[in-house]
């Protein structure tokens, strides 16, 4: 029973190690046409935080970085990359974004709980079906993924009479 404690301790350890990055979207339901603002979201700010990561999609829509914000206190750039090769590695449309952090200003290092590492990067719903957001480091390892759900209008459909239906069977008894 210990060999599996440690076993899974392990585990954890590990699958957490790069956890500290998290993509958010304001609204994970879209119909084409509309738009949701994401951000990648920092639980802590750690002087580790320096270096390249990516951020894709795949699925229909498109990313839009012209007004991106950040509270990170240092560099930071973010730039349209264009590289199918490595696009297709990673299992994302090309171009896609990629962000340089650069060092924090310091020393000391400035201690910031729950910042924002880019906020404002406007997704745009292109079509029906799901899109799925994926940020990765410098080695392609990936760090989080979101989905944003675009029912086609079949479901869409369905979901709809069927709210109906138990509308009304609710009525009835």
């Amino acid at each position: 029973m210990k060999k599996l404690l440690v076993v899974l301790f392990i585990l954890a350890t590990a699958a957490t190690a790069n956890a500290g990055f998290t993509l958010s979207a304001s609204d994970p339901f879209l119909v084409p046409d509309e738009t949701a603002v994401v951000r990648i979201f920092d639980d802590y700010l750690y002087d580790y935080d320096q270096g390249s990561y990516f951020l894709g999609m795949s699925g229909p829509g498109s990313l839009n970085i012209d007004n991106v914000t950040s509270e990170y206190p240092g560099d930071i750039d973010f730039s349209w990359l264009n590289d199918p090769e490595f696009a297709d590695w990673l299992g994302i449309q090309n171009p896609f974004v990629g962000i340089e952090v650069g060092d924090i200003y310091g020393p000391p290092f400035p201690t910031l709980l729950d910042y924002d590492l880019a906020d404002n990067i406007i997704f745009t719903c292109e079509g029906w079906g799901n899109v799925t957001l994926a940020l990765f480091d410098d080695e392609g390892a990936l760090i989080d993924n979101l989905i944003i759900t675009q029912p086609e209008p079949a479901s869409a459909l369905l979901m709809i009479v069927g709210t109906c239906m138990l509308g009304l069977s609710r009525r009835k008894h």
